[in-house]
């Protein structure tokens, strides 16, 4: 069994206990790659010594039946041997029925039960047919061109919840966790062994869905642990997270974390929507995504009344259960903000089986303005698997939004948390950081006007922290053929910035388009020197050459241009016309 499924979640020894022949259980939590061999996404495996004699062996609850596991046979009949095992363990008593930890259990009548296990059993022996593990296969062909050669099989898995969230001024911030298991997450340690550290290499990456750069960033983070974290790390896991503003539109988010130690890699990526409706005060109705926590902890000193940290609101901070998964018995906090509601909005938070309600909670919108709500859902009294939690802003009998998240429900008493997080925050108190950056993103994305507005917005805060605003803004007056205004926020920053590639060539296209053409010649050519030069650029030097008289030059820079881009036929035609020599 070990061999065909590999190491499972969880083992859990029973030895030396009085009522009970030596047994070992065994938890798998599968998820969807289970599913796909025709397995639960939950289940067990449960071994014994029979009269502790020899080897173990698989249990068969059709063929042993719960008594077989008890000394003397104590608990001949079903259910009295179940209430036996449940008074050891729970999960060993569910495990003498069936192995199918998400079907439900009746200790009176286990036939369907007992076929279940068998079938299972029998896919268990064929699921080397079915599927291998191919993660680091697949990791490789979609991102092994993104990583170092050094990088592209080492590819471990990992977990990830990504939300949109509201921010301050209207404005909507993406965060992201991505979750490591520690046996995935190497680390070193100096010779006493009380300091264990790595460093993370972090690159996102935020296209449109035609595939449209919106936003590429690399940051490293430098992770060190004590003792006692490692030792606490032990089946559990490292949390990486981070959060930016974005603006509206529908995106796909890679995260890619690299490890430098052994050089080991793991992705994140997720289509993510966000909404255009404004969602200031007083405007139409609106509701962030949903977070479902395991924890959610209040610190005043947490706060931030400009900006928003990652996955926290108003002090409140939510700790992400990755990919939504809990156990029975667990408390689940379902986290998310509220703006614009008016006095008759009400919430519905429904826990849904199917179409079936199975838990439902109601409460006032406008209590919930201010401030996130965190909702707690009892997660006891259920059978794992796979349930929805729905979320409604109701007005006027109507549903005004809806936001659902998947909650999955494994059948284990617990299931392993960050041992350590990493956590990084977008700092939205620096003067003008939010409206330059939503800026950048809508220049990337063709979105001219708009990003204008809001890079003059980041340039009216005056910071000189951001010099980059003001020649962000000054390549939009450029555009704009406004070269009297892009001057005047660019000559100011060349004494400072004068090898800075946006500052130069700004000033060079600048004074390109005033006429002052040995000016944008020199600035030109030094933006070329700084940065391999584009077609546009040197297209605007070989007309600027062609002006002067200099046609010698013309032909070298424009020569240039069409080796770059062969299908420029109008530069074509102008190289032609250029004379041999000056």
């Amino acid at each position: 069994m070990y061999v065909i499924l590999g190491e499972p979640r969880n083992t859990e020894r029973f030895d030396n206990q009085n009522q009970l022949f030596t047994s070992e259980l065994w938890f798998y939590n599968g998820g969807p790659p289970s599913v796909a061999k025709g397995l639960p996404p939950f289940f067990y495996l449960l071994f014994f010594k029979p009269q502790d004699v020899g080897q173990f062996r698989l249990y068969s609850p059709a063929l042993d039946t719960p008594g077989a596991l008890l000394r003397g046979n104590a608990g001949t009949e079903t259910a009295r041997a179940f209430d036996v095992l449940y008074r050891v363990s729970p999960e060993l008593a569910r495990a003498s029925l069936t192995f199918d930890a998400t079907a439900p259990v009746d200790r009176r009548d286990t036939s369907a039960a007992l076929l279940g296990t068998e079938l299972m059993l029998a896919r268990i022996e064929e699921s080397p047919k079915r599927a291998v593990r191919t993660d680091y296969v697949d990791g490789w062909l979609r991102y092994g061109k993104r990583v170092s050669a050094d990088y592209s099989f080492n590819f471990v898995p990992s977990r990830s919840t990504f939300a949109v969230l509201l921010g301050p001024g209207g404005s909507q911030f993406l965060q992201y966790a991505v979750e490591i298991d520690f046996e995935n997450f190497p680390v070193e340690t100096d010779e006493a062994r009380t300091r264990y550290y790595t460093t993370v290499d972090v690159s996102l990456e935020i296209r449109d869905l035609e595939g449209a750069l919106v936003l590429a960033d690399d940051k490293e983070s430098f992770v060190e642990l004590s003792r006692s974290q490692m030792e606490a790390g032990s089946g559990s896991s490292f949390s990486y997270q981070d959060g930016l503003p974005l603006v509206a539109g529908d995106f796909n988010v890679t995260v890619i974390l690299r490890n430098r130690v052994l050089q080991q890699y793991t992705v994140a990526e997720r289509d993510v929507k966000v909404s255009a409706t404004s969602v200031t005060k007083g405007e139409q109705p609106a509701l962030s995504d949903v977070v479902l926590g395991f924890q959610v902890e209040e610190d005043p000193t947490t706060g931030n009344t400009g900006g928003l940290k990652t996955f926290e609101a108003a002090g409140l901070r939510v700790h992400p259960a990755t990919d939504g998964l809990f156990a029975i018995g667990d408390t689940a906090h379902v986290f998310f903000q509220v703006a614009s509601a008016g006095a008759d909005h009400r919430l519905k938070i429904a826990l849904l089986d199917g179409p079936r309600v199975i838990r439902e909670h109601e409460l006032s919108a406008t209590e919930y303005v201010e401030r996130p709500v965190d909702q707690r859902v009892d997660l006891s009294e259920l059978v794992g698997g796979t349930y929805e939690v729905r979320v409604q802003l109701v007005g006027a009998e109507r549903v005004l939004v809806e936001r659902t998240a998947t909650l999955t429900l494994s059948p284990r008493t617990a299931v392993p948390r960050p041992a350590f997080t990493a956590r990084r925050s977008f700092d939205a108190d620096e003067p003008g950081m939010l409206a330059m950056t939503l800026g950048d993103q809508l220049w990337s994305l063709g979105r001219f006007d708009e990003a204008r507005l809001k890079l003059e917005e980041a340039v009216a805060f005056d910071n000189p922290k951001l010099p980059m605003a003001d020649w962000k803004l000054a390549g939009a007056y450029v555009r704009s053929r406004e070269p009297e205004r892009a001057l005047a926020l660019l000559l100011p920053l060349e004494p400072d910035f004068g090898d800075q590639y946006e500052v130069v060539l700004g000033l060079g296209l600048s004074y390109y388009l005033k006429g002052e053409l040995t000016n944008a010649a020199r600035f030109l050519e030094r933006a070329a020197q700084i940065r391999p030069a584009s077609t546009s650029l040197l297209n605007a030097l070989g007309d600027i050459y062609m002006r002067l008289g200099r046609s010698g030059d013309a032909r070298r820079v424009l020569e240039q241009s069409l080796a770059l881009d062969p299908a420029q036929e109008a530069i074509r035609k102008q190289v032609a016309s250029l004379p041999e020599s000056e």
